[in-house]
């Protein structure tokens, strides 16, 4: 039996605000954005991260977008950080 035609969305729970929401994408979403060479102080990086959610088909209510946006910038940040130790060579003594 073949794979269906869509990959499966892992859903995330992330902390925003004083409350816990599920995500799905997210994971996609910080890659992509990763290979699009965003960096975590880059102005209108939370906006293109809350745009990306929801573009994934996570509703985001407009009371909570700032909460959203700083969660997913602090997120994108540990990732950032993650990818480029990965890709930094380490060297034998």
């Amino acid at each position: 039996m073949g794979q269906g035609c869509c990959r499966i969305k892992r859903l995330r729970k992330i902390r925003v605000a004083d409350f816990e929401a599920g995500v799905t994408g997210l994971d996609e979403i910080l890659e992509h954005v990763y290979r699009n060479g965003w960096v975590p102080d880059q102005e209108g990086l939370g906006k293109v991260l809350l745009d990306a959610l929801r573009a994934a088909g996570n509703y985001v209510t407009p009371k909570y977008e700032a909460a959203y946006s700083e969660t997913l910038v602090g997120l994108y940040r540990g990732y950032y950080e993650a990818a480029r130790r990965q890709e930094s060579p380490t060297f034998a003594k």
